[in-house]
């Protein structure tokens, strides 16, 4: 059951999409994805797809601020390994009205993550900063997907790995970023 607002919304649009299949044949597949990063405009806000995030910081040159120790684990998985799960979920009839869990299957320090990014970028460092009162409230602990059903109803599996995704994000996101200020200075 959701513990916020967010996730109670979530579970909300989830709901309604089972109604729709179920009354109406709407054929629908449900994703919970986990931590997906891939290239990318340069982000405003850190508040929602932290690798992405941590990326544009480490090429301005920045800190990367972990609160805490950064021993919370995620699941991370790449955009291009996402987009194939939609895919193979639109002709597997098996898939609809299903709902999946989204992820690479393992998980990844915070700090880990952290680490491979300013690796990859070549600039940055990590920092480690105690948990801001307003932050602490909303952490949740270790969080790692269970695919095995993507994987079994799918033959879905992620190929991507972190340093891999990371360093492919690196170079991608650069182009992206070349491209776009040359199109906002026309």
């Amino acid at each position: 059951m959701p513990l916020t607002i967010y996730g109670s919304h979530k579970f909300a649009v989830e709901t309604y999409f089972n109604v729709y299949h179920q009354v109406y044949g709407i054929k629908s597949v449900i994703f919970r994805a986990s931590n997906p990063y891939g290239p990318h405009i340069p982000q405003v806000s850190h508040k929602y797809n932290i690798l992405n995030w941590f990326i544009d910081e480490a090429s301005r040159g920045n800190d990367l601020v972990i609160f805490g120790d950064g021993k919370q684990k995620r699941d991370y998985f790449y955009v291009g390994d996402m987009v194939e799960a939609f895919l193979k979920a639109a002709i597997t009839p098996a898939a609809y009205g299903e709902v999946f869990n989204l992820g690479y299957g393992r998980g990844t320090r915070l700090i880990d993550a952290a680490r491979t990014t300013t690796k990859a970028v070549g600039k940055g460092k990590v920092v480690c900063k105690p948990w801001p009162n307003d932050y602490k409230a909303v952490e949740t602990g270790d969080y790692v997907s269970d695919i095995s059903k993507a994987k079994k109803i799918l033959g879905w599996e992620p190929t991507v790995t972190l340093t891999a995704g990371v360093k492919k994000m690196v170079s991608q996101t650069t182009v992206l970023g070349s491209a776009l200020s040359k199109l906002l200075q026309l």
